[in-house]
């Protein structure tokens, strides 16, 4: 990729958005996103947009160090004036994605299209709450396919949880169910031997990246569908696991993969390798969620997978120029210019080349 219009300009902002309620991670709970934000300005006027919200257990870099890099790759893009852009994708996707997207918004790779996108529901239990209630309130909303998360209560209860999950879904709706990591094989196992694959859309990360071998036999040993998150980085991480058959789907986030080019080959290869893809980052705001929503409507609508670009509804309060809301279950993505809206609270920020 190389861009053909110099660089004029950098500006780099550190923000946090608080969160409706704390997000429950294996990790443990989330209550409030860190989010670089960062605007390219060309030197022919045109503006672009990007994010990176790192989070800590999933991505390897905290904010301190996507701050710390963004400045540094800023302003080594500066003195050329025409970035690197393949140099700045390897490695650890949060460190560079909010400057190689903002790259790529203000260059046109991201199309200037509107549409709606269909949504998980976030299943997350309130206190007292039973599945069943919870699948209800969800459901209200215009949601048919949900999303759970496991691995941070004992494992009897949460094979109960599991099976009155499935209990009280209604026909043609899924569940999909979601471990971050948190669990060992023998956990693992007892799960998905509560799991009925007619109700069950996907497992997600049930273990380790480092246990190929124990993913590859939870893949051939359920019926389950196993969806690789943390495990997929890269081309060669989907090439790696199709090889040794650990697992049977592919998860894909814009700040994971960098940006806009990154996924598009990313998905070539799953496709290659016959691999479903979901896609869409549940920790992120909504300045992310409409280039992923964009993305999902021209790469991967006819998968017909619902998308998990919904951390943006975490948020305490979406603004309404973020170019981006709900109705009936579904993103509807609007035709409004890209800026860092007032979900994005300021905390700092860098400005390179003025």
């Amino acid at each position: 990729m190389n861009a053909s219009i110099p660089l004029e300009k950098i500006d780099l902002y550190r923000t946090e958005s608080p969160l409706k309620v704390p997000y429950q991670l294996a990790y443990g709970p989330v209550s409030t996103l860190q989010s670089i934000c960062c605007r390219i300005t060309l030197e022919d006027g045109r503006v672009g947009w990007g994010e990176s919200t790192p989070l800590p257990g999933y991505s390897e870099a905290n904010a301190d160090q996507v701050w710390a890099s963004s400045q540094s790759l800023a302003r080594q893009w500066l003195v050329s004036r025409m970035p690197d852009v393949e140099a700045a994708c390897k490695g650890d996707g949060f460190l560079s994605t909010a400057l190689v997207s903002a790259w790529e918004d203000a260059s046109g790779f991201i199309p200037a299209i509107t549409g709606e996108v269909p949504l998980v529901g976030l299943a997350q239990q309130n206190p007292g709450e039973e599945p069943a209630g919870v699948l209800a309130r969800v459901r209200a909303e215009g949601y048919r396919s949900f999303k759970t998360k496991v691995g941070y209560t004992d494992t009897a209860r949460e094979m109960k949880r599991l099976l009155d999950f499935q209990e009280a879904l209604l026909p043609g709706e899924r569940l999909r169910v979601d471990a971050n990591q948190g669990l060992s094989e023998d956990q693992a196992i007892k799960l998905l031997d509560v799991c009925n694959p007619a109700k069950i859309e996907f497992f997600e990360q049930p273990l380790p990246v480092s246990d190929v071998d124990a993913t590859a036999r939870l893949t051939r040993d359920f019926p389950v569908s196993i969806l690789l998150d943390e495990s997929i980085t890269d081309q060669d991480s989907i090439t790696r696991a199709a090889r040794a058959g650990a697992g049977n789907a592919v998860k894909l986030k814009w700040m994971k993969q960098f940006g806009w080019n990154f996924l598009v080959r990313c998905v070539e290869v799953a496709r290659s390798f016959g691999f479903p893809v979901v896609f869409g980052n549940g920790v992120a705001g909504p300045m992310n969620n409409r280039q992923e929503s964009v993305f999902w409507l021209t790469n991967l609508s006819e998968m017909g997978l619902a998308s998990e670009s919904n951390g943006f509804l975490k948020l305490t309060a979406l603004s309404t120029e973020c170019g981006l809301k709900v109705r009936d279950g579904r993103a509807v993505v609007t035709a409004a210019s890209l800026e860092i809206s007032s979900d994005y609270h300021i905390l700092e920020e860098c400005n390179i080349g003025e």
